[in-house]
């Protein structure tokens, strides 16, 4: 909203004032007017005050004049207007020239000018663009309002700020180097296009990532206050964007662990993968790292490039498990932004009538491979998953000894069914009391032998290597026709 510049002050004809020095700082906008005869009046004023002297308290030494000067200069007032009486020192030319070496408006007026006059033209006008202001921030916030309601996007919604705020708007990610949203203005000027030299960049609170990149629209008459209540606005709702997406990432994790634990089957909760955005063809992908470093998921559900897509993810040891849409441009990104040497395993088509555990054991089993290959993506069942299976008798039966080898000892020496149990409890995904029941034995005698093997191999049958190994082994055998058995009488 504009104020009074110092050059309207200059063309007031009833204050005959005129620039003596500076006139090139005419511009400068007045947001108040202060009458200060005392000789050290920037301990008074502020940036953006207008400061009128008769001129009792100006040094009449001209090194002391051009001190006398800089300390106002420096406190950030807009002008001074010298009215000076007739025992008042004149400005020096070396103040004079100061003043122009700054841009510093210096003008002069008569003695008897009406200061009070003079104050109330800049006060009224600072009232009246505090006051349009006003209505304006009013516009920002009522616009803004109606335009969520209609469910207009981001896009739309800085299209129309634009238009009250007098700047160009786009909102830009740094970390992904990206421009997510931006007004008309800003698309036709080219702001989008680079958005890091635009006149403002201003970083959204509480996002280290997100800025805004504004520039004047011309004609317009842009105002920096009403682009803060632009960037109030925008934080909010980022905010509440995080909020969310913060809670879907919860409540994901539930339903993933419940869909694990077969206390939720998919066809269940289908409804809530479709409200997620998970509407086309979904998978399971699981990430790891192939040097084995932690990978970084903390943030990855408040990507803006998921672009209200929440997919299910839950952290398994150093995995990351995720139900997401069956999208290679998505896979990768998510990979890149856990980890820089992550790969990915993906599932079969996961589908309302699948056996999550099931297509869970394919994803990690095709992370594994992908691990092995240092492949970026491997899927399940394609060629490069299918080769990590043995492809000769003899190598089935190492494969076998080496993974299943003390168990199998073990059972040798003390007539024992360790083996069996570990091909049942996988073949059940894991679920306990099914187990048992299909062994005939007590839930805790399983619990018993499961801890045995632990101790044998140096690893759960029921961690996601033991899975992998355990079940790869026993998958092969069955394969190649060869009865484990067979293998333990070898």
């Amino acid at each position: 909203m504009m104020m009074i510049s110092v050059d309207d002050l200059a063309a007031l004809p009833t204050m005959g004032l005129e620039f003596v020095a500076g006139s090139a700082g005419g511009h400068r906008m007045v947001t108040w007017a202060h009458v200060c005869d005392l000789e050290d009046p920037w301990n008074w004023v502020g940036p953006g005050d207008l400061v009128m002297t008769t001129g009792p308290g100006i040094p009449r030494d001209p090194a002391d004049q051009v001190e006398w000067l800089v300390k106002i200069i420096d406190a950030g007032v807009s002008a001074l207007v010298l009215a000076l009486g007739p025992n008042s020192p004149a400005a020096g030319d070396p103040m004079l020239e100061a003043a122009s070496e700054r841009s510093f408006p210096v003008l002069t007026g008569r003695f008897d000018l009406q200061f009070v006059t003079l104050a109330r033209a800049v006060i009224e006008s600072s009232i009246d663009a505090e006051r349009r202001r006003i209505t304006a921030i009013r516009r920002l916030y009522d616009i803004n309002s109606m335009e969520v309601e209609a469910g207009e996007g981001i896009g739309s919604r800085l299209s129309a700020l634009e238009k009250i705020s007098g700047w160009s708007l786009c909102l830009w990610d740094e970390r992904e180097g990206t421009v997510l949203f931006a007004g008309r203005h800003a698309e036709r000027t080219g702001l989008s296009e680079a958005p890091d030299t635009a006149a403002e960049v201003v970083a959204l609170p509480g996002d280290p990532y997100l800025r805004l990149a504004a520039s004047p629209i011309a004609g317009a008459t842009p105002d920096k206050p009403l682009l803060a209540h632009v960037v109030g606005l925008l934080t909010m709702e980022f905010r509440y964007r995080g909020a969310e997406q913060d809670r879907l990432r919860q409540s994901g994790q539930e339903l993933f662990s419940g869909l694990l634990a077969e206390t939720i089957t998919p066809s269940a909760v289908w409804p809530e993968l479709n409200r997620r955005g998970l509407t086309e063809a979904v998978v399971v992908a699981c990430w790891t790292s192939v040097s084995g470093a932690e990978l970084t998921d903390s943030d990855v559900h408040r990507r803006t490039w998921l672009d209200g897509l929440a997919p299910l993810l839950a952290r398994q040891g150093s995995s990351l498990l995720g139900v997401v849409p069956d999208d290679d441009d998505l896979l990768r990104r998510i990979a890149e932004s856990v980890g820089d040497d992550a790969v990915t395993g993906v599932s079969s088509t996961l589908t309302s009538n699948s056996s999550f555990p099931e297509v869970v054991r394919q994803a990690k089993l095709a992370g594994s491979r992908a691990m092995e290959l240092q492949s970026p993506v491997v899927r399940y069942d394609d060629d490069q998953t299918v080769s990590m299976f043995p492809s000769t008798p003899a190598e089935v039966r190492g494969l076998v000894r080496g993974v299943l080898g003390p168990v199998i000892d073990y059972d040798r020496a003390n007539s024992t069914e360790l083996v069996e149990s570990v091909r049942v409890f996988l073949g059940n995904d894991g679920n306990w009391s099914r187990s048992a029941k299909q062994l005939s034995i007590h839930r805790q005698t399983l619990v018993y032998r499961m801890n045995k093997v632990s101790e044998l191999l140096g690893f759960a049958p029921a961690s996601s290597k033991g899975t992998a190994l355990l079940w790869l082994a026993i998958e092969s055998a069955r394969r190649t026709g060869i009865d484990l058995a067979d293998i333990v009488d070898d």
